[in-house]
């Protein structure tokens, strides 16, 4: 055999195995949650009393003179992916939080809590979650935005499906900001 001639059979079984190689790196890498969803994805919604906030001075009345901040929670986008197995449902969530100074805005930084609570049929909650978003203020700037994201996990048990469950999300208020929601937010 020529020296010529075995080179050509090396080459041709080496790119025979070489999508054998390359699929077997593609399976060690592989995403267990990147299969297509089988089933629907949970809702994912905001609850209104909690879309927004007045977030006030230190030592203020839930009044609209001591309003140092206004805050609107947003979803963004929402996806979810079933595991191999369909055990496991994740969902995945992007929020964005706006924040305008108000007359008694002091300060450029701000941390605002949100809650993400996954809710089974029944309305039984099955995990809650608290975050914390930062947002900054620039020297005159009147408007902040920030985005993030969480992941939350489903295991649905037999004969559910993501449809069966909700994603429900709002900003974390203190008593006196919800009863200054209901008495400021028309219907």
């Amino acid at each position: 055999m020529t020296r010529r001639r075995c080179c050509r059979r090396a080459a041709a079984a080496g790119a025979l195995a070489l999508p054998l190689l390359l699929g077997a790196c593609a399976a060690l890498q592989e995403d267990p949650f990147a299969k297509k969803a089988v089933g629907p994805c949970p809702s994912v919604l905001i609850l209104r009393e909690t879309a927004t906030a007045a977030v006030f001075r230190p030592g203020g009345a839930a009044d609209p003179a001591d309003v140092a901040y206004r805050v609107e929670l947003a979803p963004v986008r929402s996806v979810c992916r079933y595991n191999n197995d369909d055990t496991e449902i994740e969902v995945d969530i992007e929020i964005e939080v706006t924040a305008e100074r108000g007359p008694a805005a002091e300060g450029g930084e701000l941390t605002i809590p949100y809650f993400v609570a996954v809710v089974a049929p029944g309305d039984r909650i099955l995990a809650k979650g608290v975050f914390e978003i930062e947002l900054g203020f620039g020297r005159s700037q009147a408007r902040a935005t920030a985005r993030q994201r969480t992941k939350r996990e489903i295991v649905p048990g037999e004969k559910l499906t993501g449809a069966d469950f909700e994603v429900l999300m709002g900003l974390q208020l203190t008593p006196e900001q919800l009863d200054y929601n209901r008495r400021t937010t028309k219907n």
